[in-house]
């Protein structure tokens, strides 16, 4: 799709949860395009809910590895190119469950994106004398493959609960991305984004 609408574009893969994996990925895009300004962490992995009793700690400690600890480490690799050039954007996605009444069951899911939270907003404080900004978008229901355990009545009531009386796609999603990016949100840090059509008002 980058290529289709005239950008330049290169698909890598790497195991967030693996510094030596990430940053081998990070020099080797540094090395064709120069350091990086802009980094956004949107891995994750599937949801299946759990009732508490039942959730055992790994699944827990299966999405904080891939969400918090996939963000540090990817952070990591890319922050010594924003400080070198005095600016950079970090994105982290975390999800309106985190700001507002969560769906039962998903202990882990939930827990991960509160922890997302707290990175955005430690790291907002700590770099942006150095003019990196940091913020976390928070999504509602989107209409990816991660919601695919969601039953047709299911997305039906999360859509009835949004004002705009649906579920997100990920075009909202991006759109805010690009919106944060470009010169519109240069002045913006330590900012939690909720793209949800009004859901948890």
């Amino acid at each position: 799709m980058i290529k289709i609408e005239g950008g330049q574009g290169i698909a890598l893969w790497a195991d967030v949860r693996d510094p030596n994996a990430v940053s081998n990925m990070i020099a080797e895009l540094n090395g064709q395009w120069g350091d990086i300004q802009v980094l956004v962490n949107n891995a994750g992995g599937s949801i299946f809910p759990t009732d508490f009793a039942r959730t055992e700690w790994s699944e827990v400690q299966a999405h904080l590895d891939t969400q918090i600890l996939g963000a540090f480490n990817c952070i990591q690799a890319v922050v010594p190119g924003m400080l070198a050039k005095g600016k950079g954007q970090i994105i982290n996605i975390s999800s309106i469950f985190a700001q507002s009444l969560p769906p039962p069951k998903l202990t882990g899911y939930v827990v991960a994106k509160y922890g997302m939270l707290g990175l955005t907003r430690s790291l907002a404080v700590e770099y942006g004398p150095k003019g990196i900004t940091v913020n976390a978008i928070l999504p509602g229901v989107t209409n990816t493959d991660l919601n695919k355990h969601l039953s047709e009545r299911q997305r039906l009531v999360f859509a009835a609960q949004s004002p705009l009386r649906r579920i997100a796609e990920p075009e909202d999603v991006a759109e805010v991305v690009t919106f944060l990016t470009g010169t519109q949100g240069r002045f913006i840090t330590g900012a939690f984004l909720p793209v949800s059509g009004g859901y948890g008002l």
